[in-house]
């Protein structure tokens, strides 16, 4: 199988997990604002925002190792044993340690839902790294199916809590909380991971070189969280729980494309560590990242076109419907987003988390400048548009930084980088008229140049449908 093809067989597979749990995420959109009030939802959404700061802390981010050094061992039984058996080791203490965390911070402060918040680590500590394993061993199918069941849980359970019995936003903590237990004891019994845990094949020594990898993506994790959290903080803060609510309906909006970065990541990154001492690694490298800017970049247009049509009928409470203004600039920012997974994946394959680190530090101090800069002058908007700002920041870092020291050769197609942006400007500009008739062939205009833009790789999927029938 060629690399390019083999990238599109890893993404369609991964994609038909995410994108369905995302998709399900975006309708429960109208749940949310009918039967939640902002000041509930904008409080229970900070509480789990702060909740995935203790993650990579409490993980020391095992997972990322996980998945990378199993990339390399895919052959060796013994090598997979010892490196799961060290992972499911250090998750242990950290479940320990997680838990005394929790229960001193209840003898100081009074911390809501103190249970279910640990539920809540528990359960995602795990599943994170036994989906992170089975991508690792070249699972992909069980990642994708594991996905979708955590979706569909959190889904389920979090309408019959929060229409059924009336729990309020806490019942989306709960539905959390079980859906990730869900998901991670279906890739135990479907993986048998019990039969690759061996105690006497723990081995200090390859249990530090794993740490060495893990422990810099601790404050590259924090900073990506500064990134997304400082938002909803500085809201809270500077105008209130109620705003922050309206603001994260926006962010769920904004799924739509950010679920996409997410799906590319995590295929890329594979790719990326399997193929980065070929020789054909430099045209592979080119090719990927002009044809997913132009792919990437369009469905971004697109989106904003298509928001700009449902929204209204999506979001029926007046409450939430300053969210509207917020969705474009969000957008904007995952298009940067998805450089940055790009970028990031060659240092990944490269095992260079320290620097993966200091660039996310620096972004995130970019961003929480510029949300302070203007949050009292434009509101709500400073936090989209410091997020915008903080993500092309980091993918300019990466993008120079990769081409100095000469990782890999990263050639722009510039003409089409300049066509996608007018695109998605143009879908910016019809998306603020907010009038439905001028929405709907925004739409219409937007998908013709979108698909003309990428006549290229329309034919090619089609050769790729055929020779997968």
């Amino acid at each position: 199988m060629s690399k390019t093809k083999e990238l599109v067989n890893n993404t369609v597979i991964i994609t038909v997990g995410k994108v369905a749990t995302q998709l399900i995420a975006f309708f429960l959109i109208p749940i949310y604002t009918r039967f939640l009030d902002p000041l509930d939802y904008g409080f229970i959404d900070l509480v789990i925002t702060y909740v995935s700061l203790c993650m990579p802390v409490v993980s020391l981010q095992i997972e990322s190792a996980l998945f990378r050094y199993l990339i390399d061992i895919r052959g060796s039984k013994e090598e997979q044993e010892q490196t799961v058996t060290n992972a499911v080791l250090v998750l242990f203490w950290s479940g320990i340690v997680s838990i005394a965390i929790i229960l001193a911070i209840t003898l100081f402060v009074d911390l809501p839902y103190p249970a279910i918040i640990a539920a809540m680590v528990l359960s995602s500590l795990f599943s994170g790294a036994f989906l992170q394993l089975s991508r690792g061993m070249g699972r992909n199918k069980v990642f994708a199916v594991s996905s979708l069941i955590i979706s569909l849980s959190t889904t389920l359970i979090s309408v019959l809590l929060i229409c059924v019995f009336r729990t309020g936003a806490v019942g989306i903590m709960v539905a959390t909380a079980v859906a990730n237990a869900l998901g991670a004891v279906f890739i135990i019994f479907k993986l048998k991971i019990t039969g690759l845990f061996k105690i006497s094949r723990r081995n200090l020594s390859h249990a530090k070189n794993m740490l060495l990898y893990s422990a810099p993506l601790v404050p590259n994790s924090i900073a990506w969280w500064v990134l997304n959290a400082s938002d909803r903080t500085i809201i809270s803060v500077f105008i209130g729980n109620a705003a922050n609510g309206v603001y994260a309906i926006a962010s769920r909006f904004s799924i739509i494309t950010s679920s996409m970065t997410n799906i590319f990541n995590l295929s890329w990154t594979e790719s990326a560590s399997r193929y980065i001492n070929d020789t054909e690694r430099d045209a592979v490298f080119i090719k990927v990242l002009n044809s997913s800017i132009k792919i990437f970049g369009c469905y971004v247009a697109l989106a904003i076109a298509g928001v700009s049509v449902v929204f209204h009928w999506l979001v029926n409470d007046q409450a939430y419907k300053d969210a509207y203004n917020y969705v474009p600039i969000l957008m904007v920012a995952s298009f940067f987003g998805f450089l940055i997974s790009f970028f990031s994946g060659i240092y990944t394959a490269k095992k260079m988390s320290k620097q993966v680190m200091y660039t996310s530090m620096e972004t995130a101090v970019i961003n929480i400048i510029v949300n302070l800069a203007l949050v009292k002058f434009i509101g709500v908007y400073a936090s989209a548009l410091s997020t915008a700002v903080a993500y092309a920041a980091m993918s300019f870092i990466h993008y120079t930084d990769i081409k100095r020291k000469d990782y890999a050769a990263l050639d722009l197609d510039k003409k089409s980088l300049l066509a996608t942006a007018f695109l998605v400007g143009c879908a910016s500009a019809l998306y603020y008229i907010n009038i439905f008739w001028v929405s709907v062939i925004s739409a219409f205009f937007v998908f013709v140049v979108a698909v003309y833009i990428n006549k290229e790789h329309l034919k090619l999927l089609k050769r790729f449908k055929s020779g997968v029938r």
